[in-house]
């Protein structure tokens, strides 16, 4: 079997038994999608550059735990560059988010990549939220920003905002088991 037909989940499977080739075509794969996650949750070139290497370090080392019964290998992927990123960002106090809170996508906007039924729904979800309660969400899932934060950010006491990420994850598991 060629290695571009294999799924991501194949190709993370056999990274984790040690196949360099199949690691090799994973990183070709999945990396530019990647790149882009650590650049939008970093502002800057060089620092998702060095995320990016931190989370296919990680990938490699983990590989061998991926369980796709738990997850696709896209949200697994996603999951570990997102920590790497958040954990950078919060590392480097100099390291300024590049986000305008006031110009986050629209909540239908925010599921693009992606045109399936689940990615249908949560767009939908997405778009009933309430505007104030998705732009925190947004914040803290996306750019990883601590209660604290968001509250500097947006001059809102930080009970507020936890009170507004709360009932707005209640809100969209609710859409979304509905």
């Amino acid at each position: 079997m060629a290695q571009s037909v294999l799924t991501q989940e194949e190709l993370i499977e056999r990274a984790g038994r040690g196949d360099e080739a199949a690691f090799e075509a994973l990183y070709r794969e999945t990396a530019p999608r990647l790149f882009a996650i650590a650049l939008r949750m970093t502002g800057q070139h060089a620092a998702a550059e060095d995320v990016l290497h931190e989370a296919y370090v990680a990938v490699w080392r983990s590989a061998a735990r991926f369980d796709p019964r738990r997850g696709s290998a896209r949200a697994w992927l996603g999951t570990i560059l997102r920590r790497k990123a958040i954990d950078r960002l919060r590392a480097s106090p100099w390291l300024e988010r590049a986000v305008d809170a006031e110009a986050l996508p629209a909540p239908a906007a925010a599921v693009v990549e992606r045109s399936d039924e689940a990615a249908l729904s949560l767009r939908q979800c997405l778009e009933r939220l309430a505007p104030e309660s998705f732009r925190a969400i947004w914040l803290c899932a996306l750019y990883g920003f601590s209660y604290r934060e968001l509250s500097d950010r947006l001059s809102e006491p930080v009970p507020t905002l936890k009170s507004r990420v709360r009932r707005g994850l209640l809100a969209l598991r609710k859409c979304l088991d509905g």
